[in-house]
């Protein structure tokens, strides 16, 4: 429950609005090209409050990603997790 906890805190206060990377190889994406060294963001705000991905999104509900919801896992993109590495890893649940 405590990784849920964390988890269901994060739509109410990210840490990042948003989050910048460097894609190291091209790929498409939402109808658009990206290439290879082009900067790409992700909104870890808007994403872990959609609509369709949760229900009552802007609500503190760390039972959805509990059995036998798991909002999270319907689709990966649903919640970005805002810490790095190990740990992120210690609060996000494998599918």
């Amino acid at each position: 429950m405590a990784g849920s906890v964390d988890q269901g805190d994060a739509p109410a206060a990210p840490p990042l609005i948003l989050l910048l990377r460097l894609a190291k190889e091209p790929f498409d994406v939402g109808g658009y090209h990206v290439q290879a060294g082009k900067l790409v963001g992700a909104s870890i705000s808007v994403s872990n409050r959609l609509a369709g991905a949760f229900e009552d999104p802007d609500e503190f509900d760390p039972s959805r990603y509990l059995e036998p919801r798991q909002d999270d896992l319907d689709n990966p993109w649903n919640w970005i997790p805002s810490a790095p590495g190990a740990t992120a890893a210690s609060v996000r649940r494998s599918p």
